[in-house]
């Protein structure tokens, strides 16, 4: 949700219409539209869609996927270690320390806050913990890119979170659960 909301912010910040904000910059359709049809969005939607039907995949469907996979991550990371930097002028600096302060900090105490409060225990407690307590993930950076928002200062926030989170995740993992 966040994405979307610095994108508007974003675009408005450099003066084009709210009307055109959210347009990639390979057209003009709109943000609602880039966003359904984005690869990653609608790929996560079928598969979660797919998983919960109980459908089995089909051998040939199964190892092409594989062998997709295998090549996306190492391609993705590729992709924001080109752009990991940090440099002034990458955004408002006050922006950067509010959102790493709430992905860093304030949604693993709010997911620490839930583990306690239904009881999760064990590895159970410790992966819901960890989810939480990671850093900004790549996509939002290709996300950014390929929606006209500003990719070198989430290039920031995802370089600066991940160094921070060197420190926080085993702060977080250390927590009496």
């Amino acid at each position: 949700m966040r994405l979307p909301i610095q994108h508007l912010r974003g675009a408005r910040d450099r003066g084009k219409p709210l009307r055109h904000a959210g347009c990639a910059a390979h057209g003009k359709r709109g943000f609602l539209y880039e966003l359904v049809t984005h690869p990653l969005l609608v790929s996560s939607v079928v598969g979660l869609a797919w998983n919960a039907a109980g459908l089995p995949l089909p051998g040939f469907a199964d190892q092409t996927l594989t062998l997709l996979a295998i090549t996306a991550l190492p391609a993705g990371l590729l992709s924001v270690g080109a752009a990991m930097r940090i440099e002034p002028g990458q955004g408002p600096i006050a922006a950067h320390a509010w959102w790493l302060t709430v992905k860093l900090l304030a949604v693993p105490a709010v997911a620490w806050g839930l583990i306690l409060l239904f009881g999760f225990g064990g590895v159970q407690a410790k992966v819901l913990l960890l989810c939480a307590a990671l850093p900004t993930a790549s996509n939002a950076y290709i996300l950014a890119v390929r929606m006209t928002g500003d990719g070198r200062a989430v290039a920031t926030q995802i370089t600066i979170g991940t160094v921070i989170s060197m420190l926080t995740i085993p702060l977080w993992l250390a927590v009496p659960i």
